[in-house]
């Protein structure tokens, strides 16, 4: 993914707005390697994609958080956790239009300290300037649906890639082998909704 912005945007002097998933997106963060079945932090990533742009660009580069809820420290399994400790949804409670961007760093957003979330393991001063540069709030979670799948997105060709994928993930044999075709979406949905279903 790197390369491709390299070659594309980087080389050419242009600029680009880049969307992915935060663990690809993260810039001066360093993801930890943790195991939770172990409790043991084996140290950090620095060679997702936003790194890797980071280390040769430097300041041109930022990550923009879309509020969304954090892995819990207690695993990746677990319920998610609002993040900061749910201070900005605290505070976005009190205003009528809640859909807002804003500046992290060096500002007192950039302050509020988090100690309830995976992000948060090896790093003792743990707070969100650490882990992001920029923030945009779309609303409460009690508003958030899980996406819809696309109609006939899983089939009798793809499904075992679900399940590969899923074997990755730890995910039990026996759920495994519970997904089918006709329930993949249903499914998947509701893998969404079990992880954050408390915040909503």
């Amino acid at each position: 993914m790197a390369d491709v912005i390299f070659n594309e945007i980087a080389s050419k002097g242009q600029k680009a707005l880049i969307y992915s998933g935060i663990h690809h997106a993260f810039t001066k963060y360093n993801q930890p390697y943790y195991d939770f079945d172990k409790d043991t932090l084996y140290g950090f990533n620095s060679k997702r994609m936003g790194n890797i742009l980071y280390d040769s660009l430097g300041n041109k580069t930022f990550t923009i958080y879309l509020h969304a809820a954090w892995t819990s420290n207690k695993g990746w399994d677990k319920p998610m956790v609002k993040p900061v400790n749910g201070m900005i949804d605290e505070v976005m409670e009190s205003f009528t239009d809640k859909r807002v961007g804003f500046d992290v760093v060096d500002s007192p957003f950039g302050q509020l300290p988090a100690n309830d979330t995976y992000y948060a393991f090896g790093y003792p001063d743990f707070n969100l300037a650490a882990f992001c540069d920029g923030y945009i709030y779309q609303n409460s979670f009690k508003y958030y649906e899980p996406i819809t799948m696309e109609k006939n997105f899983i089939t009798e060709e793809n499904i075992n890639e679900l399940k590969d994928y899923y074997r990755c993930i730890k995910l039990s044999e026996r759920y495994i082998k519970s997904v089918t075709v006709k329930n993949a979406d249903k499914k998947l949905k509701e893998d969404v909704r079990r992880l954050i279903r408390h915040l909503m």
